[in-house]
């Protein structure tokens, strides 16, 4: 019976041990979990990602601002996505996007059509 309880309280204090490990391994990427703001100001950066009725379109729907995971953001806007993800705690970062993408382009179609702007910081 003292090896059940000897052995129980040894699992258990490994699995507490493990979710304390796991908690400091993870990122804080603030209250954006791991998204950062995307400011587009120009149609012409998302290139052949978009057809040209798309782009006469958002013409008129930016500059917009959407959200987009660490690493796309930071190819969007030719930064270090570990730059992206050193953001003060509580904070959103954003940066301006200076390259296209599919995934950008879906996001600011997405956004133009519902009329759709990410959190402002």
């Amino acid at each position: 019976m003292l090896r059940i309880t000897i052995a129980a309280a040894l699992a258990l204090g490994s699995a507490q041990a493990l979710a304390q490990d796991e908690q400091n391994a993870m990122p804080d990427h603030g209250t954006a979990n791991g998204m950062v703001n995307v400011s587009v100001q120009n149609v012409d950066v998302l290139g052949d990602f978009v057809s040209k009725d798309q782009a006469a379109t958002l013409k008129d729907a930016l500059p917009t601002m959407v959200q987009l995971p660490v690493g796309i953001a930071a190819d969007a806007c030719s930064v270090n996505a570990n730059d992206l993800a050193k953001t003060k705690k509580g904070s959103v970062p954003s940066c301006t996007a200076r390259n296209g993408s599919r995934a950008l382009a879906e996001q600011v179609l997405k956004a133009a059509k519902k009329g759709d702007q990410a959190p402002q910081q």
